[in-house]
């Protein structure tokens, strides 16, 4: 794979810092990921700088992160924003949808290879 090709500037919101320097060690590969471990500092670095997609856990410390997508899209209607939870109830898929997302990925051991097939087919469509 080119890194060229793939690169997209990618901020990971996860309250996990266990998960979320797994999943940047191995997105940070392909793409420029930045990480932060809640909304607070997600605006902040939003306020800062454009990213292609938005990788987003559904419970942070300050705040839920369905809430949270269309705030993303009033500001940047053309970021991909992916959910990413352990919430695996269809109606919680279905709300993060319906406010914006344009995927959901339920956390498992393979998420960061998931990650990796989903991070450009959501940027193509």
């Amino acid at each position: 794979m080119d890194k060229a090709q793939c690169n997209f500037k990618i901020l990971l919101i996860e309250d996990s810092e266990s998960f979320r320097e797994a999943v940047s060690l191995m997105l940070g590969v392909y793409n420029d990921v930045d990480g932060v471990g809640s909304l607070e500092l997600a605006r902040q670095l939003l306020g800062r700088r454009p990213y292609d997609v938005i990788i987003l856990d559904r419970c942070l410390p300050d705040g839920d992160g369905i809430e949270f997508i269309s705030e993303i899209k009033r500001e940047s209607q053309n970021t991909v924003v992916i959910m990413v939870t352990n919430d695996k109830d269809f109606s919680s898929i279905k709300k993060s949808i319906s406010a914006g997302a344009d995927d959901y990925v339920v956390k498992t051991d393979n998420i960061a290879a998931d990650l990796l097939i989903r991070i450009p087919t959501a940027v193509a469509r």
